[in-house]
């Protein structure tokens, strides 16, 4: 697409300064109320305030190592009464 310089020339020298300041004022005012609009949408879409992943990894790590520690004991504690059977029966045979 070409620009016609003689023609694009002569419409803006054919308004007056006052009015070209206006449409320039509306223009820029359009173009900020679009950015901002923008700006809203791209907040709401993309980011959730309630949503707080360093939490959720803080409590599924404190979570695991809680499931870990129940799980040794109760292995330790099998382990245990295995060997106390296995003595009672040593005992007996």
């Amino acid at each position: 697409m070409q620009v016609d310089n003689k023609n694009t020339n002569t419409f803006f020298n054919s308004i007056p300064l006052k009015n070209k300041r206006i449409f320039i004022d509306e223009f820029e005012a359009y173009i900020n109320d679009i950015k901002e609009k923008e700006s809203n949408a791209k907040q709401s879409r993309f980011s959730n305030q309630d949503l707080n992943l360093g939490v959720a990894k803080d409590n599924f790590i404190s979570y695991a190592q809680q499931k870990m520690r129940q799980d040794m004991v109760k292995r330790s504690e099998e382990n245990f009464l295995n060997k106390l059977f296995t003595a009672i029966d040593a005992m007996n045979a």
